[in-house]
């Protein structure tokens, strides 16, 4: 995503680059579509499991029920919420490496990542229940160090 704040003079051309870069590396690699293919994997189960527990009750036709199904959806998101963030971060990460590819500027990248943290008052790096249960992205000094590693590569 792109926000006006991205263009207000925090951030240089070259690092609006590599954040446009990652944002199309999304399109690039059909992340959009795959995230709906892994909903769609997790919404039948799920809703058979929603369907199961309420039938218990008396199903979803009896008002009483519906707080219970409120309930068991967010328990189900909650115990969900790993597996879809691990798939967030690893799309996340290929969508900063398709950047580095494409702009070449490891630089850039990094000062950005960096500046993420003071500007957007990001972690540099959580902790590791943090990461795992609710990041949705690789921390900060992870991204930095894929630029490093990208421009050693190179």
């Amino acid at each position: 995503m792109l926000w006006d704040t991205l263009l207000d003079d925090r951030f240089t051309d070259r690092e609006i680059e590599a954040i446009s870069a990652h944002e199309l590396g999304h399109v690039a690699r059909d992340h959009l579509w795959k995230g709906i293919g892994w909903f769609a994997l997790f919404a039948l189960p799920c809703a058979w499991v929603l369907a199961v527990a309420t039938d218990r009750r008396g199903g979803l036709q009896r008002p009483s029920v519906v707080p219970f199904a409120v309930l068991v959806v967010v328990a189900l998101q909650l115990a969900l919420l790993p597996a879809t963030n691990l798939v967030s971060r690893r799309y996340e990460a290929e969508a900063d490496w398709i950047s580095l590819e494409a702009t070449r500027d490891p630089v850039a990248s990094a000062s950005l990542f960096r500046k993420f943290a003071t500007e957007a008052l990001d972690e540099p790096e959580e902790p590791a229940w943090v990461h795992v249960v609710l990041a949705t992205h690789p921390d900060l000094v992870d991204r930095v160090a894929m630029a490093r590693a990208w421009a050693a590569l190179r």
